[in-house]
């Protein structure tokens, strides 16, 4: 009969090192968890900043397209705009010679 209680005392130690060894692997479960959804947070954040990027960039991208259509929009203006000084100089100078002319004839004061 000694042996029986024996018998009996072992497995409520080996029960007693089961529920540990569950406890253990709960445990870690519990930090894998935590440790996934730290990761997943990370993950969102970094998905998060990746699209600011994106974003910033895309906005970048126009206002840059709005520059170059201002900057070729200015350069065409600067270039009507010195046809017209160059064309009003040649008719200053067809003036000029045209008075000198009347004036050379014999019209002029």
């Amino acid at each position: 009969m000694q042996d029986q209680p024996s018998r009996l005392d072992r497995i409520e130690v080996n029960l007693e090192r089961m529920q540990q060894q569950l406890d253990q692997m709960q445990q870690q479960q519990d930090r894998i968890q935590q440790q996934q959804d730290r990761f997943q947070q990370q993950q969102d954040r970094i998905q998060q900043q990746y699209d600011n990027e994106r974003q910033l960039i895309a906005e970048l991208r126009t206002r840059q397209e709005v520059e170059s259509q201002k900057t070729a929009s200015l350069r065409d203006a600067a270039e009507a705009l010195l046809r017209t000084t160059e064309l009003h100089q040649r008719n200053i100078e067809i003036l000029a010679d045209a008075i000198r002319r009347h004036r050379s004839d014999g019209h002029g004061a």
